[in-house]
């Protein structure tokens, strides 16, 4: 992994939330993860008997995929260089993304949403 300097003059980022990373520099491995379950409900009841999720999607591991295949490349890499940045703005980083500025081994995100919405009737279709 090349090393080089990260020289930022501004930055501005709103929001970083939900196991997302900034990094500024370089870093051998990210594994940001985010697992989340959301229940909406019109009418607030709680069933503790549909609470269970030991065997929810959530905590099945996920399949790696192992897809090696050559591909031609041409680096250049100059001397004494570094990573120059102006100026970034980001609005939102959010549920196990990354932002970096630098150079990075390995990268591995997961992010698993479930949303549940309940009416008691059901919103009308636009």
């Amino acid at each position: 992994m090349l090393v080089r300097p990260s020289l930022v003059h501004d930055i501005h980022i709103d929001s970083v939330t939900l196991s997302s990373v900034l990094e500024i520099g370089d870093s051998r491995r990210l594994t940001p993860s985010s697992k989340v379950f959301a229940v909406q409900r019109e009418y607030p009841f709680y069933d503790s008997r549909k609470a269970v999720l030991q065997n929810h999607l959530f905590f099945v591991p996920l399949l790696k995929a192992n897809i090696y295949e050559p591909v031609q490349t041409t680096i250049v890499n100059e001397p004494n260089s570094s990573i120059k940045v102006d100026h970034l703005r980001i609005i939102a980083v959010s549920n196990a993304s990354v932002v970096e500025i630098g150079s990075t081994g390995d990268i591995y995100c997961e992010a698993r949403t479930k949303n549940v919405r309940q009416f008691i009737n059901p919103p009308k279709e636009l």
